[in-house]
């Protein structure tokens, strides 16, 4: 973990990647901030791979971004996050206990598990915050706080 950093660790869900990417998105500007502070060093910003993994999936998919990447242009902005200093974490052996705890508790049907995955991983890497756009995707998962870019 980078040592230079003063503020809180954030996770940082894809949407808001999606949405700093993609100018005719009304979250634009804010999650440009977001991400601004990352680089600047007030906070720690935190994805997960699975984060990425849905980024390239999202913006080089014509019929689920405006004006999709070409792939290497996907590599270039997944590059762009490695520089500005985000850190990448991945499923662990806790991740898996946080995981099967939260599904007894949350249930989760069809694709809503995949958020309960990545709030596990999260959360297995001491990570208790989330700024997303989705913000009910995540409310019943305790231990995680929540906030959507306008909170931030």
């Amino acid at each position: 973990m980078p040592t230079n950093r003063i503020g809180a660790r954030l996770g940082i869900d894809t949407n808001v990647l999606i949405y700093a990417l993609n100018e005719e998105s009304s979250f634009h500007d804010q999650a440009r901030k977001l991400l601004a502070s990352v680089a600047e060093n007030t906070y720690f910003g935190i994805v997960c791979w699975q984060n990425l993994t849905e980024f390239y999936a999202i913006v080089t998919d014509k019929r689920r971004f405006p004006q999709p990447l070409l792939p290497s242009e996907a590599m270039v902005e997944i590059k762009k996050l490695f520089e500005m200093g985000i850190e990448v974490i991945g499923a662990n052996q806790r991740a898996r206990a946080i995981w099967s705890g939260i599904l007894k508790v949350v249930m989760p049907k069809g694709q809503q598990v995949h958020d309960t995955f990545l709030a596990a991983t999260f959360l297995s890497h001491g990570v208790d915050i989330l700024v997303t756009e989705n913000k009910a995707d995540f409310e019943a998962i305790k231990n995680l706080k929540v906030l959507e870019l306008s909170e931030f």
